[in-house]
């Protein structure tokens, strides 16, 4: 016999998000996230189930550089943190083909909207066991490389010439001030010769 209120209306008990996000991310992580990490959801909590979502799974492959990774934790600077929330939100977002609200990633940097972080946290553990979202992801890296790759490439073509044009600017000065070289030495002449 249950008590006067049912689960649902249980002072203190912990919100269904709670359980359902634990569920799902228990099932696939090595090391097992508590109440306590979802309540208050961090940095340090998102960049643990990244990690070990990533070794278990190969899910987010690509997304950051090892030495990008290493320095999360130590960052003192908020914006390397605020980086890699974005990065790991945006993946949960694009490999899930899912739209999240803006505030997604806030609710790891405070302490705002943990259901919110649930919802993220429980987009990961998908995306880490679906097919079609590590497809998605995958064709996502290739695109993200091969639009670097461009970038990279019309940079040196747009570096490559500024500097011909330089060259050419510098010739055509060179070629002006000899000009103006034969002028100065012109004009004493003609007024010696007057």
């Amino acid at each position: 016999m249950g008590g006067l209120f049912s689960s649902a209306e249980e002072p203190h008990s912990e919100p269904q998000w709670v359980g359902e996000t634990k569920q799902e991310l228990n099932e696939i992580l090595q090391e097992a996230v508590s109440d306590a990490d979802l309540s208050s959801p961090s940095l340090e909590m998102l960049y643990r189930v990244f990690l070990d979502l990533r070794r278990g799974t190969g899910s987010g492959d690509g997304l950051f550089e090892e030495e990008e990774l290493r320095n999360v934790l130590e960052a003192t600077n908020g914006e390397v943190r605020d980086i890699f929330v974005k990065k790991v939100v945006d993946y949960a977002s694009t490999a899930a083909d899912t739209e999240l609200p803006s505030a997604a990633a806030a609710a790891f940097t405070s302490e705002a909207d943990p259901a919110l972080a649930g919802r993220v946290l429980r987009l990961l553990a998908q995306v880490a066991r679906d097919d079609e979202c590590k497809k998605r992801w995958a064709i996502s890296v290739k695109y993200a490389k091969a639009m670097s790759a461009v970038r990279l490439r019309n940079a040196q073509i747009a570096l490559l010439q500024g500097e011909l044009r330089a060259v050419h600017e510098g010739d055509l000065q060179t070629s002006a001030g000899g000009d103006d070289d034969e002028e100065e030495e012109e004009a004493p002449r003609k007024r010696r010769a007057s």
